[in-house]
């Protein structure tokens, strides 16, 4: 295995990882969260992005079945991120309710 595969491999599956941790993480910044509340399928078109790279390093180097299935994944990902930003402004306002209940829910159990 050359050095650019095992990278470009390494690279895949840090992104996936990423992509499918993306519920659970907590945003630090006021900033993040608020760009990631109003662009939810921002994640998926970087992810897009960097499959679409990955698929043609893939290709360059003579893996063509591999870089034809990393474009079929990044064309669901890019298909996934477009449905999330034109529905963006209803998840976004579904993401604020939730974070307020839970902000609430936090507030009266440091009460008790």
């Amino acid at each position: 295995m050359q050095p650019v595969e095992l990278y470009v491999i390494i690279s895949d599956v840090a992104l996936i990882a990423i992509v499918m941790s993306y519920p659970r993480i907590r945003p630090r910044s006021k900033q993040i969260s608020n760009f990631l509340m109003e662009n939810p399928g921002s994640p998926f078109v970087f992810a897009f992005i960097a499959l679409l790279l990955t698929a043609a390093v893939y290709f360059d180097y003579g893996l063509s079945g591999a870089a034809n299935e990393l474009s079929e994944i990044a064309y669901f990902m890019i298909l996934v991120g477009v449905v999330l930003q034109a529905a963006s402004p209803y998840i976004s306002r579904a993401l604020k309710g939730a974070f307020k209940r839970l902000l609430n829910l936090k507030k009266k159990k440091q009460e008790q």
